[in-house]
């Protein structure tokens, strides 16, 4: 995602005028995550929120959001199921289709942004890789990107080792996390204004 933060800014795809970030699964698990006063919500602040990041991170700060959530599998007792809409400062949209209602869904790119003078970046869903347990050492969470049309080979690293990896020597040596705790209050803050828009309660 950094690579693509880096295009983005660098001009490569032009001025960014769309952003398109999903995902779509349905949940099947069982445990805490079908009460909604244990998740704080539904799927969006659970699962989701990660995808925000990932929106915000491409189009930066929001002006404007419109939003719907609903439950349409009836799995979990939260939400399973948004779509919103994004308008950003620097004047480009963003849409976000986050389910955990969706069986069998088609492989689809995670995230498009497309840009002026025909630029566009997208994910290649093909070299995604997900092993579905956070010990698998399999967790890319998002396939190489292609970059106006050609595809760039990325060296993956497990998001969930390196996550850890990260927080734990920010700890031992005293200096600050990579993720910094004013992005995820950023976060947090778009899906609580998802959520207002929407009429989650």
């Amino acid at each position: 995602m950094r690579y693509v933060m880096e295009q983005i800014r660098a001009g490569t795809v032009g001025t960014p005028k769309f952003i398109l970030v999903r995902d779509q699964r349905l949940f099947t698990r069982t445990g805490w995550r079908l009460f909604r006063s244990q998740m704080g919500g539904g799927a969006l602040i659970d699962g989701g929120i990660h995808y925000v990041d990932t929106m915000l991170n491409f189009g930066g700060d929001y002006t404007y959001v419109s939003a719907r959530s609903m439950n349409v599998a009836g799995i979990i007792e939260g939400e399973d199921t948004t779509v919103a809409n994004l308008q950003f400062a620097n004047g480009s949209y963003g849409t976000l289709l986050y389910l955990w209602s969706y069986r069998d869904p088609p492989t689809l790119p995670a995230f498009e942004v497309i840009g002026t003078e025909g630029g566009s970046i997208y994910e290649d869903p093909s070299t995604r890789k997900q092993g579905g347990d956070f010990r698998s050492g399999r967790n890319y969470v998002y396939g190489d990107p292609v970059v106006n049309g050609k595809k760039v080979a990325l060296e993956h690293a497990d998001v969930f080792r390196a996550e850890m990896e990260a927080f734990f020597r920010a700890v031992r040596e005293g200096t600050e996390p990579e993720m910094k705790p004013e992005v995820a209050l950023r976060d947090l803050r778009c899906v609580l204004d998802i959520y207002r828009h929407a009429g989650v309660a």
